[in-house]
């Protein structure tokens, strides 16, 4: 990965500062004249420019804006990341934590994003603003997509770099569990991983006591839906 070379491996303090989207690339030509367009990207992005432009004017024109979010929210917020915190330090330890406690501001400054370019819509510039539930929510939603791909950029740090330690087949394991299984799902599972059925038996209660699945009954478990 060519993000190797910038951050070296996983403890390196860089690899909190960054918001990763992995996209695998695939072996398709594209036709670059399949559509005609009268404007090329250039003349696109400087229309753009113009547009956001004369919002940044009349933003440093306008009194400064304190943004927060509702009193509902922030009690969202800090469940969200306290589950959020949970999962990621039983799955990936805890040298994963500074990417969750990053993720946390930048979630706040997403949500701080969107509310500045709804002015473009309401051109409102009162000095004191809350968040909508519609930003909140979608900010929320982008933290769940972007938490797996910081994720993935991760493990595969760790693995070039050749650290010594065990693969984490922890969060594979929990990444191959269907939304509900029994234990003879799971075994199988562990089997295929190359796990023993001890260990299985104690990453499930792990999980468990970490609230990241619950048991609905005896040997049948389901993940919780906000995971």
């Amino acid at each position: 990965m060519q993000v190797a070379t910038l951050i070296p491996n996983a403890e390196n303090v860089l690899l909190s500062r960054f918001i990763f989207y992995y996209m695998n690339s695939e072996p398709v030509w594209a036709n670059v004249f399949a559509q005609e367009k009268k404007n090329g990207l250039d003349e696109h992005f400087n229309l753009l420019g113009a547009e956001f432009f004369k919002l940044y004017e009349a933003m440093g024109a306008s009194d400064a804006i304190q943004f927060s979010f509702t009193r509902q929210q922030e009690d969202e917020f800090h469940l969200f990341f306290s589950q959020l915190q949970d999962k990621y330090l039983t799955l990936q330890g805890r040298e994963y934590l500074a990417v969750i406690r990053r993720l946390g501001l930048i979630a706040f400054r997403i949500a701080m994003i969107f509310n500045g370019l709804r002015i473009l819509e309401t051109g409102d510039f009162t000095p004191r603003q809350e968040c909508l539930d519609v930003d909140f929510y979608a900010t929320l939603a982008m933290i769940k997509v972007l938490i797996r791909h910081s994720g993935h950029v991760f493990t595969q740090l760790q693995e070039e770099v050749k650290v010594t330690k065990k693969a984490n087949k922890k969060e594979q394991f929990f990444e191959g569990l269907a939304e509900k299984f029994g234990r003879q799902e799971f075994i199988k599972l562990a089997k295929e991983l190359g796990l023993a059925e001890r260990t299985a038996d104690k990453y499930i209660s792990e999980f468990c006591n970490k609230g990241i699945i619950v048991r609905t009954q005896p040997n049948n478990y389901m993940k919780k839906l906000d995971q």
